[in-house]
């Protein structure tokens, strides 16, 4: 066993120097498939060799699905630490990016936001303006999906005019929630000489070209659906590992029950 298990972490440290589906796919499916033979694997072992093999499957099987519920309950409510299980956090994602004010929109909400909508604070239009510059000055590594809304090579070729606003957000009803827009106009920068005599982008908008409107919505995202999920699940396999414990420990009383010598 030691050997295979030294072997088989050869491979996958090997293997993950490689590129396409052996980093890191043959190292991880190693590292789960072993953990649960060694961990798992020793318990109902020792279960096994001194209950019998079905009740120390039960055994193991309900301790495992026991501690499972106990741990998807914890990672359900707390975001810590990081590497629990969770899904996508709260992002800003980019639904519209037009050439010129927001009453093009096609969101009516957005359409009056100068006039109904509020100024976004410092951390928010923070937040926003890192979602404007990576739809519209991707990387050259990003996907072709995410250079739709591209409209400059980089982010310092542009500067941000007017305020980050934002409007809507709040519930609707006890499980809706109304969206949240929050929109961004920029402008490409001007230009002057630097020192070497090359032309550089500075803080200023350059009145003759085009104003561009970025319209974002609040994606609420999914972080405790996998752990609830899990815990539904992991609580419901732990219900029926103990019914079946239960019905185990019935059918034993019964074959005693009946195996005992009737008395005179």
């Amino acid at each position: 066993m030691s050997y295979l298990f030294l072997a088989a972490t050869s491979l996958a440290s090997e293997g993950a120097k490689a590129d396409g589906l052996w980093d890191p796919m043959l190292r991880g499916l190693l590292v789960l498939a072993f953990a649960v033979l060694l961990f798992c694997g020793s318990v109902y072992l020792l279960l096994g060799t001194n209950l019998g093999a079905r009740l120390g499957f039960l055994v193991t099987f309900s301790g495992l699905m026991g501690f499972m519920t106990l741990l998807s309950l914890f990672w359900a409510t707390t975001a810590t630490p990081i590497t629990s299980l969770h899904g996508e956090e709260k992002h800003w994602e980019v639904k519209e990016v037009i050439e010129g004010g927001y009453g093009a929109s096609s969101y009516q909400d957005v359409r009056t936001i100068e006039r109904t909508g509020e100024k976004s604070n410092d951390a928010e239009a923070n937040e926003i303006r890192a979602t404007v510059d990576t739809a519209l000055a991707p990387p050259d590594t990003a996907p072709e999906e995410e250079k739709v809304n591209q409209k400059f090579q980089d982010s310092s070729q542009y500067v941000q005019v007017g305020s980050a606003l934002h409007i809507g957000g709040g519930r609707s009803s006890l499980v809706r929630n109304r969206p949240l827009y929050a929109v961004m106009t920029v402008q490409q920068a001007t230009k002057q000489l630097n020192v070497i005599g090359e032309e550089e982008p500075t803080k200023d908008a350059d009145p003759t070209k085009p104003l561009y409107s970025v319209i974002l919505v609040r994606n609420l995202g999914s972080m405790r659906l996998p752990p609830i999920v899990t815990f539904l699940g992991s609580a419901l396999l732990f219900g029926l590992s103990l019914l079946a414990l239960h019905w185990h420990e019935q059918n034993q009383r019964e074959a005693a029950t009946t195996a005992s010598p009737a008395t005179a």
